[in-house]
This record gives C-alpha cells, sequence and structure tokens, in this order.
C-alpha cells in the first residue's frame, strides 16, 4: 500500500502533503526533525490519509493535491481551516464557495 497524506502545523500554520508507504513512521519522522522541509514547524499532525494500491497512483495525487484544484477539493472536503490563504489568515467557509470548480 502506498499513502498520501497532509500534515499540518499549528505552531507553523502550515500545510505538507506527501507520500509514503509507511503512514506512522513517516509522521514520526517528521515530528523527529528528520526532514528537513517540515523540521521547522514541529509539532505536525495528520489531518488527511488517503490509500492507493500503486506508487503511481499516490504521486499522482500527491502532485494533484498541491495544485490550484487539488486545495479547492480539499476547500470542500471541509478541511479549509488548515488552507492559508495569504499571510496568517485562512479560508473561510464562504471564500471557500468562491474558489473555482
Amino acid at each position: 500500500m502506498h499513502y498520501v497524506y497532509i500534515l499540518y502545523s499549528e505552531t507553523g500554520r502550515r500545510r505538507y502533503v506527501g507520500m509514503t508507504a509507511d503512514a506512522e513512521q513517516r509522521l514520526a519522522m517528521h515530528n523527529a526533525g528528520k526532514v528537513r522541509s517540515t523540521k521547522a514547524y514541529r509539532p505536525w499532525r495528520r489531518i488527511w490519509l488517503e490509500e492507493f494500491q500503486t506508487v503511481e497512483e499516490a504521486r499522482k495525487r500527491e502532485l494533484f493535491l498541491k495544485t490550484g484544484n487539488g486545495r479547492y477539493g480539499l476547500c470542500h472536503k471541509g478541511l479549509n481551516h488548515f488552507l492559508p490563504q495569504r499571510g496568517n489568515s485562512f479560508i473561510t467557509t464562504n471564500e471557500c464557495n468562491q474558489i473555482r470548480p
């Protein structure tokens, strides 16, 4: 199995999208500071996890979630409060409805 996950840092108010074959171990690595791109914003918590049969499917989904349309999809799954718009302000439900489909 391969997983695509989204992490959220309360301290840095940031979101991170990644993929792995072991979701629990990867979260532990993020929180242990072993991932350079997330080290400064610890601790992290997982807010989304999807499972895929192949690494190709997982990679495709990961790349999609990093696009504007992917963020739009997350917005409409009720995760808008984890999506910083500019600076430290977050996308409101009303703004979420105004994002392009």
